[in-house]
């Protein structure tokens, strides 16, 4: 696994200590840090297993029980492209689910294929489509900062190509598109996603 937080080791001493100690209390010794040390598949699971659970800048409900076309009504977009229909992105789920969701951020251009595989390797999951559209209601002005992809639910346009849907701003008003990502994304563009 990448190392994606260089700035772990700029945390003060009183912060490691603080988080040494509650690990001490929950039974963790200094013998389990020195064979997470020794065996770098151990480190990597570990690793995959924190970040799944503490991950999650946002937080949203997904209404399974709407359909697609009242989640894109609910977010109030001022454009939406009209090939994102029930047909192209079926509704998959039941009830209502509470949703941890980070937007991760590449940095540089980067295909699908690797934007994927990074996510992965992370521990986690893209974004659906119906997550994308419930953080699109919850944090309306997100959208505004950059554009926001949902990789994780995939249709097919009116010209077949695979297309994902993504919200944005252009001419000042909230907009849900649809790309077909066969170029890559240009490192603008964040990723929304979820721990596995």
């Amino acid at each position: 696994m990448k190392n994606t937080n260089p700035g772990l080791w700029s945390m003060g001493y009183g912060e490691v200590g603080a988080t040494l100690k509650a690990l001490e209390d929950c039974g963790i010794t200094a013998e389990h840090f020195k064979a997470i040390r020794a065996d770098k598949n151990l480190a990597e699971e570990i690793s995959k297993f924190i970040i799944s659970k503490i991950i999650g800048d946002y937080n949203a409900v997904i209404d399974y029980d709407l359909s697609l076309a009242e989640m894109i009504a609910v977010g109030k977009y001022e454009w939406t492209n009209s090939e994102i229909t029930a047909e192209r992105f079926p509704v998959k789920g039941k009830g209502q689910v509470n949703i941890n969701f980070t937007v991760k951020h590449f940095a540089r251009s980067i295909s699908t294929e690797t934007a994927l595989k990074e996510l992965d390797e992370q521990g986690l999951r893209p974004a659906t489509i119906e997550e994308l559209l419930a953080f699109g209601v919850k944090y309306p002005n997100e959208q505004r900062k950059y554009p926001i992809v949902a990789l994780g639910s995939v249709g097919l346009n009116s010209h077949g190509h695979r297309v994902v849907a993504f919200l944005s701003e252009d001419d000042s008003k909230r907009r849900l598109f649809l790309y077909y990502g066969g170029s890559g994304w240009v490192g603008c563009y964040r990723f929304l996603a979820v721990g596995k």
